[in-house]
């Protein structure tokens, strides 16, 4: 039986110093990874330090456990750095054991950033490893972390193959704890596929198991899940049962998280029942607990629901405000998972560059400036990641000002025009919630492609955010801008997206905003200007151009 926190606290306290206390402290930040992880990056520092033995196994773990714990506390960049240093670490020691856990936080950590190509590779080795040490829980646990990736790149079907397959591994390791999360993640992909009576059946085991192992943070986002499977089954009651209790156990536990998301749910199903105030105003008490705890995500999905109640009371003017803020946090979070992940990027150039270095003074010449080479390709690399989106090729948003200012600044000083389009893909989440995100990608590509096709050289173009693009037109006037918006409202209406055996018809919605004659001209006030063209697009109906101040 594993030794709890108590006993290992008792025992540092009696263990002074050396390769034992070093050990001891690396028990403890281990079981206190999920509950406090900064105390145990902490601990696993100090067990670094402590440890006097030749044997480096102390160092790998410490290292393992400080990316672990800074993983739960969303610092993905430490995170990916302390595990990039660890690996090297375990393959000399040859820990299979250890390598399997580091494979599975890395495949978390890209998982978190939306990566789902990367966390996938990740996932494949755990369980390559799990089979190698025998270890039946972790194949199971990988087969449900494989069959979620599958499920969140609109592929339900592979999902829950993967995860019947690890339900089979887990029942046989008589593991209730992951069999709970394979029978939610069955839930989940059934409900992808609008098997709703078999995603409720899977709920219910999967909750009979939480309740007897007992597994309470489970419990709350499983009983959210089922309230959905019932209403999607024509049973409003059971399914508001479901959140009655979440909101019950939030009472006593404490959870304000679990409280906003059974409130997010329930104004929801308010909305679709067509009780649309007592909609709003779960929906705002969701929207406030997600504003105290910093959720961005719920704070958006919180937005995008009062959009619908908002429209369906016949209060306009909230629904924009609610429309609005959607978008921008949308934006935000875009623009911070792209930072993440060149921050991820820059971590792994940075460990493997100090690994290199290390190695320099054993090679000759020739190998030297071959690895010269490599790191001047590298370096390219990094400088081409910080400057274009890796979907579209196009400018990321930090590129775009970096070279729009300058020549913005150029532009005015000698008295000529620049115009900016601003354009947004219409109902874009319907195409990632019907074909899957996959087919989203490769929308967001067309897009990108037919943009390309339409402008000239010199002019700017990049992806803004999410499903966002922005041109910068030099010495284009008003006339000249919005002709070329049309051109590209045409050129992407009459071009559908194969999908399939079916075909997508995209169009795009356009804000053109110009520079006057007189008056303050800035790139920012361009661009604000554009946005609430979009806006006014959005709002007239979608698949059109707007001007500022007019429209076209």
């Amino acid at each position: 039986m594993p030794i709890n926190a108590t006993d290992l606290e008792r025992q540092l306290s009696e263990e002074p110093a050396g390769s034992t206390r070093a050990r001891l402290l690396i028990d403890l930040a281990r079981q206190l990874c999920f509950s406090t992880p900064a105390r145990a990056i902490q601990l696993a520092g100090e067990a670094a330090s402590a440890d006097n033995s030749p044997d480096r196994s102390v160092l790998a773990d410490s290292l393992f456990l400080r990316g672990r714990a800074c993983l739960q506390l969303g610092q993905y960049a430490d995170s990916l750095g302390y595990l990039i240093q660890a690996q090297p670490i375990y393959e000399d020691l040859q820990d299979d054991q250890g390598l399997m856990w580091l494979y599975n936080e890395v495949g978390r950590l890209y998982y978190f950033l939306s990566d789902y190509a990367t966390a996938l590779e990740y996932y494949q080795k755990t369980l390559e490893m799990a089979h190698r040490v025998g270890n039946l829980n972790r194949q199971a646990a990988s087969m449900h972390n494989i069959g979620l990736v599958y499920t969140s790149t609109g592929d339900p079907v592979t999902a829950r193959e993967k995860m019947l397959q690890g339900l089979e591994i887990a029942r046989t390791a008589q593991d209730a704890w992951v069999e709970a999360f394979v029978l939610g993640g069955l839930a989940e992909a059934s409900f992808h596929l609008k098997e709703f009576p078999n995603a409720l059946a899977y709920g219910q085991q999967s909750l009979a198991l939480a309740r007897a192992t007992p597994l309470p943070g489970l419990i709350s986002g499983i009983l959210i899940a089922l309230s959905w499977s019932h209403f999607e089954l024509g049973e409003p009651e059971k399914a508001r049962h479901c959140l009655d209790e979440v909101l019950e156990l939030a009472g006593q536990s404490g959870d304000a998280r679990g409280r906003a998301e059974a409130q997010r749910a329930l104004g929801e199903q308010f909305n679709r029942m067509g009780r649309y105030l007592e909609g709003r105003e779960l929906l705002g008490q969701a929207l406030d607990a997600s504003l105290i705890l910093g959720e961005k995500a719920l704070t958006g999905n919180c937005h995008l629901a009062l959009i619908e109640s908002c429209k369906q009371l016949g209060d306009y003017p909230a629904a924009l405000a609610h429309s609005e803020e959607y978008h921008r946090i949308d934006k935000e979070i875009f623009n911070e998972r792209s930072d993440l992940r060149l921050r991820a990027f820059q971590a792994i150039h940075q460990v493997e560059a100090a690994r290199r270095e290390a190695e320099l003074v054993q090679l000759r010449n020739v190998t030297l400036q071959q690895e010269i080479e490599e790191r001047k390709n590298a370096q390219k690399a990094l400088e081409h990641l910080a400057s274009y989106d890796p979907l579209t090729g196009l400018f990321n948003r930090r590129a775009f000002f970096t070279q729009a200012q300058p020549l913005f600044a150029a532009l005015m000083a000698r008295q000529l025009p620049v115009s900016v389009i601003m354009l947004d893909a219409d109902y874009f989440k319907r195409i990632n919630d019907q074909y899957g995100h996959q087919t989203g990608d490769r929308a967001l590509a067309s897009l990108a492609a037919a943009i390309q096709a339409v402008v000239r050289e010199g002019d700017l173009v990049c992806r803004y955010g999410g499903e966002e693009f922005v041109l910068m037109l030099p010495e284009t006037d008003q006339n000249d801008a919005l002709k070329a918006a049309e051109r590209l409202r045409g050129s992407v209406q009459d071009t559908p997206l194969p999908a399939g055996t079916a075909l997508i018809h995209i169009t795009i919605s356009l804000g053109v905003a110009t520079t006057g004659p007189t008056g303050e001209n800035s790139l920012d006030r361009l661009l604000t200007l554009a946005d609430q063209a979009l806006y006014q697009a959005k709002n007239s109906g979608r698949n059109c151009v707007c001007l500022s101040g007019g429209t076209d």
